[in-house]
C-alpha cells in the first residue's frame, strides 16, 4: 500500500515484495513472517537503489498493557533520524498492521530507550 499500490490491492504488493526480498521465482501463497530484528535488511532491501532522500523509514510502535482504562504504546523500532519517509506500523499478538494517522493512534508513549512517557510522540 505505501508503495503506491491501492488499498484494496496491497495484499498483491506485498507478496511481490516478499517474492524480491526471499529470492523466489513465484509469488507464494503463505508469505512467511520477519521478525523485527531483520526490519533492518528489510528497509535495506526496499530502498536498494533508490536515493537517501527517498529512503523509507520503518518505525514500529507495539501496546503495553492498559493503565487506567488508557494503552501505552512503545516505540520498538525507530527509523534513522535523518530519514522523512516513514512507514509507521502496529505490532500486536504477532500481526503487523499500518498506521496512517499516529495522532490517532494514542494519547501516552513511551520511550525506548528511557521508558519515559511522553503526551506526545517524539520525532
Amino acid at each position: 500500500m505505501y508503495q503506491g499500490s491501492r488499498v484494496d490491492r496491497c495484499e498483491r504488493v506485498a507478496k511481490e515484495m516478499a517474492k524480491s526480498y526471499f529470492n523466489l521465482a513465484e509469488t507464494p501463497s503463505d508469505v512467511q513472517k520477519t521478525s523485527l530484528d531483520k526490519l533492518d535488511k528489510v528497509e535495506r532491501h526496499v530502498n536498494k537503489g533508490k536515493a537517501f532522500s527517498n529512503w523509507l523509514g520503518i518505525r514500529v510502535f507495539e501496546p503495553q498493557k492498559a493503565i487506567d482504562r488508557e494503552v501505552i504504546w512503545y516505540y520498538r523500532r525507530s527509523p534513522p533520524e535523518k530519514l522523512t519517509n516513514i512507514m509507521t506500523i502496529g505490532v500486536h499478538r504477532g500481526h503487523a498492521f499500518l498506521i496512517k494517522d499516529k495522532t490517532k493512534l494514542a494519547k501516552t508513549y513511551e520511550c525506548k530507550d528511557c521508558h519515559q512517557r511522553l503526551a506526545k510522540e517524539k520525532r
